[in-house]
């Protein structure tokens, strides 16, 4: 252990002068009752071959010894800084190390996993001016061979490079906040944080980030270790536990945060891809609480006019009606997003259609009707 307190000295002591000259990166750690963990951590972090670094340690009201050990380690390295606060949980925790930040650049690091020594080395030289976040794989630990390999999959990176930011990137991207660096003055501009007091804050984190990025530099490198615990968030099953009703409040925290920056109709399509993640909640809700899945989906829907925004969704639209609306367009027609059929009991009788710039009505199947529209439609 002094061997290790010794290195930690000279890294910080070495690196004390390069900070005024490298790209200052903000490592925010937070910490509730990890103390068997912290240690690896957190040498993991001094040590690293890349030194320019502020470390932001958040003690969330541990009852353990990880209070002490972020004092002596506070003691070590110049730069560790550690505020404590009552436990107020893990979103909150990484807010308040945001705000005192100083790096151009943020990344987040679990208290009981840790890092590739060389990790930041290899990720300063991708922080170009033109890129906005960096996302790479990471290496998982476990005893369950079933879960690292299933893990594993999710966590490698299968792109690398530069990638513009859209709704496929967005929504096929890993959702853990440390597999990726940040710019601060994003999160700065746009008031970005993580959700308090909800589960899946990763998602609501990296999806209003990336709405409003420009690129993303993928690097396959695993240069993250990420741990399996049994009592960790992340390895309860969430599809029998309550709390996995929050990847809904999740959704409303994004949909707000869409709203307030006045982006709406700009990311229409992007707030589409999110729809799924409501539709499996519903559906994968064990009968002990779906009911409240519904609920809650339907005052989504209801308050944020998802039924009129998106028409062609017909869970969406089954979901939101009385069960007298449900039954009538069931038999008798549907609306898309450019054709309207009406039906009796499945058979289509008349469709109206917008294609091409024209409206078309067929009846039982036959073109009765093309005109030109005044203009052509456009996608809502």
């Amino acid at each position: 252990m002094n061997d290790i307190h010794n290195s930690i000295s000279t890294v910080s002591a070495a690196t004390a002068m390069e900070a005024s000259k490298g790209l200052l990166i903000s490592v925010i750690v937070p910490v509730y009752n990890v103390a068997p963990y912290l240690k690896r951590c957190l040498d993991s972090i001094c040590q690293q071959t890349y030194g320019t670094l502020e470390i932001i340690c958040v003690n969330d009201g541990s009852t353990d010894e990880s209070e002490q050990i972020l004092a002596e380690y506070a003691n070590l390295d110049s730069r560790i800084v550690v505020i404590n606060q009552e436990n107020q949980g893990l979103s909150v925790a990484r807010n308040v190390g945001m705000r005192y930040a100083h790096g151009e650049w943020i990344s987040p690091v679990d208290s009981d996993d840790y890092m590739e020594p060389n990790a930041y080395e290899c990720l300063v030289p991708l922080l170009t001016e033109d890129i906005d976040m960096v996302c790479f794989s990471a290496v998982v630990e476990g005893e369950k061979a079933d879960q690292v390999t299933q893990k594993q999959r999710y966590f490698d990176l299968k792109e690398s490079g530069i990638h513009p930011v859209d709704p496929e990137l967005i929504n096929g991207m890993h959702d853990t906040a440390w597999s990726k660096l940040f710019r601060r003055s994003i999160i700065e501009r746009y008031h970005i944080e993580f959700a308090p007091g909800l589960w899946f804050e990763d998602y609501g984190f990296k999806f209003n980030y990336l709405s409003v990025c420009r690129a993303v530099y993928m690097y396959p490198a695993r240069l993250y270790h990420y741990v399996l615990r049994d009592n960790s968030i992340m390895e309860l099953d969430r599809h029998k536990h309550i709390k996995m009703l929050d990847r809904l409040r999740e959704l409303d925290f994004i949909y707000t945060f869409i709203a307030r920056n006045g982006m709406w109709q700009a990311k229409r399509e992007l707030v589409r891809k999110t729809l799924r993640l409501m539709r499996e909640t519903v559906q994968e809700s064990p009968s002990s609480f779906k009911h409240q899945a519904k609920v809650l989906a339907v005052s989504l829907i209801r308050k944020w006019n998802l039924r009129q925004e998106f028409p062609d969704v017909w869970w969406i639209q089954n979901l939101s009606q009385s069960r007298c609306e449900r039954l009538w367009r069931a038999l008798f027609y549907k609306v898309g997003e450019f054709k309207t059929t009406y039906a009796f009991f499945g058979l289509p009788l008349v469709v109206q259609q917008r294609k091409e710039g024209r409206k078309i009505i067929r009846i039982l199947g036959v073109k009765v009707y093309s005109r030109p529209l005044v203009s052509a439609p456009s996608p809502r």
